[in-house]
């Protein structure tokens, strides 16, 4: 019984020390910004910052105030350094009833609402043209004005 214990205890140590100190994470950088559209700060809008290559997106929410902070890895930890394409999208949901549910899942002719985009289409992609380069040891603040 004692050498299976040291055993488990002998796995677990070297897990532990495997695992080091750090997460293994890229450095990121704190990143801020604000979002308008038509002149007019945009509440609950999701904004992403993609850099060529990397495996996660950086991403946030506008508040009332139209103002966004980024998340990576950990809550607020910024964006990845370099040239980052830039997209901001803004839904409406419409939540299905439970009897529009029952209907559909029965083979009713009701159809899951479809969300009305709020902001151009065009910005949900590469094709809107925002663009961000995030820089290490700068003030990474950033306003994108949207238009039609």
């Amino acid at each position: 019984m004692n050498r299976i214990l040291c055993t488990v205890a002998s796995v677990l140590l070297f897990l532990v020390s495997a695992g080091g100190c750090g997460s293994g994470n890229p450095k990121t950088h704190k990143v801020t910004g604000i979002v308008t559209y038509q002149g007019k700060v945009v509440d609950g809008a999701s904004v992403s910052f993609f850099v060529k290559g990397a495996a996660r997106p950086s991403s946030g929410l506008t508040d009332a105030q139209g103002k966004f902070t980024l998340t990576t890895f950990a809550a607020n930890d910024g964006a990845l350094p370099g040239d980052n394409i830039v997209t901001v999208t803004k839904v409406e949901s419409n939540e299905m009833k439970p009897e529009d549910m029952a209907k559909m899942m029965s083979g009713g002719a009701t159809r899951p609402p479809v969300p009305k985009a709020l902001l151009p289409l065009k910005y949900a992609s590469e094709e809107g043209g925002l663009t961000a380069k995030v820089e290490p040891g700068k003030t990474n603040d950033f306003k994108f004005d949207l238009t039609d």
